[in-house]
Protein backbone atom coordinates (compact mmCIF):
# COMPACT_ATOMS: atom_id res chain seq x y z
CA UNK A 1 0.00 0.00 0.00
CA UNK A 2 1.44 3.39 -1.00
CA UNK A 3 2.39 6.10 2.04
CA UNK A 4 0.00 9.12 2.03
CA UNK A 5 1.64 12.20 1.98
CA UNK A 6 0.60 15.76 2.75
CA UNK A 7 2.47 18.92 1.68
CA UNK A 8 1.68 22.13 2.81
CA UNK A 9 2.94 25.09 1.09
CA UNK A 10 1.83 28.62 -0.09
CA UNK A 11 3.81 28.73 -3.71
CA UNK A 12 1.97 26.39 -6.27
CA UNK A 13 5.06 25.65 -8.17
CA UNK A 14 6.81 24.23 -4.93
CA UNK A 15 3.56 22.03 -4.10
CA UNK A 16 3.06 20.80 -7.43
CA UNK A 17 7.40 19.79 -7.86
CA UNK A 18 7.05 18.32 -4.58
CA UNK A 19 3.99 16.43 -5.53
CA UNK A 20 5.67 15.17 -9.47
CA UNK A 21 8.87 14.16 -7.42
CA UNK A 22 6.96 12.25 -4.65
CA UNK A 23 4.48 10.42 -6.98
CA UNK A 24 7.41 9.10 -8.65
CA UNK A 25 8.94 7.38 -6.23
CA UNK A 26 5.93 5.61 -5.48
CA UNK A 27 4.13 7.73 -2.75
CA UNK A 28 0.46 9.23 -3.30
CA UNK A 29 0.32 13.23 -2.64
CA UNK A 30 -2.05 15.54 -1.22
CA UNK A 31 -1.72 19.05 -1.65
CA UNK A 32 -2.70 22.13 0.56
CA UNK A 33 -1.86 25.92 -0.08
CA UNK A 34 -2.65 27.07 3.65
CA UNK A 35 -2.95 26.27 6.69
CA UNK A 36 -7.25 25.98 6.60
CA UNK A 37 -6.54 23.67 3.87
CA UNK A 38 -4.28 21.29 5.67
CA UNK A 39 -6.77 21.22 8.21
CA UNK A 40 -9.02 20.49 6.38
CA UNK A 41 -7.01 17.45 4.65
CA UNK A 42 -6.39 16.03 8.09
CA UNK A 43 -10.50 16.10 9.00
CA UNK A 44 -11.13 14.25 5.48
CA UNK A 45 -7.96 11.58 5.50
CA UNK A 46 -5.35 9.73 6.92
CA UNK A 47 -1.48 10.52 6.02
CA UNK A 48 1.68 9.08 7.00
CA UNK A 49 3.71 12.23 6.53
CA UNK A 50 3.23 15.96 6.54
CA UNK A 51 5.74 18.19 4.70
CA UNK A 52 4.93 21.66 6.22
CA UNK A 53 5.81 25.06 5.09
CA UNK A 54 6.10 27.20 7.90
CA UNK A 55 5.30 30.51 5.92
CA UNK A 56 1.94 30.42 5.27
CA UNK A 57 -0.74 33.62 4.02
CA UNK A 58 -3.59 32.71 6.62
CA UNK A 59 -1.73 31.09 10.23
CA UNK A 60 2.27 30.81 11.25
CA UNK A 61 3.32 27.08 9.72
CA UNK A 62 4.62 26.89 13.76
CA UNK A 63 0.70 26.51 14.75
CA UNK A 64 0.11 24.48 12.39
CA UNK A 65 2.85 22.28 13.74
CA UNK A 66 1.63 22.51 17.06
CA UNK A 67 -2.67 21.66 16.07
CA UNK A 68 -1.17 18.69 14.57
CA UNK A 69 0.94 17.20 16.43
CA UNK A 70 -1.23 17.60 19.39
CA UNK A 71 -3.89 15.45 17.30
CA UNK A 72 -1.41 13.36 16.07
CA UNK A 73 1.51 12.67 18.12
CA UNK A 74 3.36 10.57 16.20
CA UNK A 75 2.90 11.64 12.98
CA UNK A 76 6.56 12.86 11.03
CA UNK A 77 6.56 16.39 9.81
CA UNK A 78 9.33 17.69 7.51
CA UNK A 79 8.89 21.29 8.20
CA UNK A 80 10.44 23.01 4.83
CA UNK A 81 11.18 27.08 4.90
CA UNK A 82 12.87 30.10 2.99
CA UNK A 83 13.31 31.77 6.42
CA UNK A 84 16.83 31.79 8.09
CA UNK A 85 18.06 30.80 11.60
CA UNK A 86 15.42 28.30 12.43
CA UNK A 87 17.17 25.63 13.49
CA UNK A 88 16.95 27.17 17.07
CA UNK A 89 13.32 26.87 17.61
CA UNK A 90 13.20 23.20 15.52
CA UNK A 91 13.89 21.17 18.87
CA UNK A 92 10.04 21.73 19.28
CA UNK A 93 7.49 18.75 20.17
CA UNK A 94 6.01 17.51 16.33
CA UNK A 95 9.21 18.17 13.99
CA UNK A 96 10.91 15.46 13.42
CA UNK A 97 13.23 17.43 10.35
CA UNK A 98 13.95 20.57 9.11
CA UNK A 99 15.02 21.68 4.94
CA UNK A 100 15.66 24.99 3.58
CA UNK A 101 14.45 25.48 0.01
CA UNK A 102 15.25 25.45 -2.57
CA UNK A 103 14.61 21.62 -1.44
CA UNK A 104 16.77 19.06 -3.26
CA UNK A 105 15.09 15.80 -4.57
CA UNK A 106 16.89 12.66 -3.22
CA UNK A 107 17.35 14.71 0.15
CA UNK A 108 13.80 15.09 0.52
CA UNK A 109 13.38 11.38 -0.51
CA UNK A 110 16.27 10.23 1.66
CA UNK A 111 14.74 11.74 4.70
CA UNK A 112 11.11 10.72 4.25
CA UNK A 113 12.28 7.10 3.57
CA UNK A 114 14.15 7.46 7.11
CA UNK A 115 11.31 9.10 9.06
CA UNK A 116 8.89 6.14 7.38
CA UNK A 117 11.05 3.85 8.61
CA UNK A 118 11.56 5.06 11.90
CA UNK A 119 8.11 5.57 12.29
CA UNK A 120 7.32 1.97 11.52
CA UNK A 121 9.33 1.35 14.37
CA UNK A 122 8.02 2.79 17.29
CA UNK A 123 11.01 5.46 16.82
CA UNK A 124 9.52 8.68 16.44
CA UNK A 125 8.17 9.46 20.17
CA UNK A 126 10.47 12.08 21.92
CA UNK A 127 13.26 14.23 21.02
CA UNK A 128 16.47 13.12 21.85
CA UNK A 129 19.05 14.05 19.41
CA UNK A 130 19.22 16.36 16.07
CA UNK A 131 21.92 15.23 13.41
CA UNK A 132 22.88 17.69 10.67
CA UNK A 133 23.87 16.33 7.13
CA UNK A 134 23.40 17.77 3.75
CA UNK A 135 21.79 20.54 4.27
CA UNK A 136 19.13 19.35 6.76
CA UNK A 137 18.14 18.90 10.44
CA UNK A 138 16.99 15.66 11.24
CA UNK A 139 15.19 15.00 15.19
CA UNK A 140 15.92 11.56 16.24
CA UNK A 141 13.23 10.41 18.90
CA UNK A 142 13.07 7.64 20.91
CA UNK A 143 11.24 6.89 23.99
CA UNK A 144 10.79 8.99 26.97
CA UNK A 145 12.21 12.56 26.94
CA UNK A 146 15.58 13.04 27.04
CA UNK A 147 17.47 16.49 27.04
CA UNK A 148 18.32 17.09 23.13
CA UNK A 149 22.20 16.03 22.22
CA UNK A 150 23.45 18.41 18.73
CA UNK A 151 25.58 16.58 16.37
Amino acid sequence: MKKRLLVVDDDASVRESLKRVLEHAGYEVELAADAAEAEGKFDDHSFDLLILDLNLPDRDGWDVLERVSSSYPLLPVILITGLIDQLETLIIPGASALLEKPVEAPVILRTIEELLVAGSKGDINRTTSVSFSSGRAVIKRRRGIMAPDAK
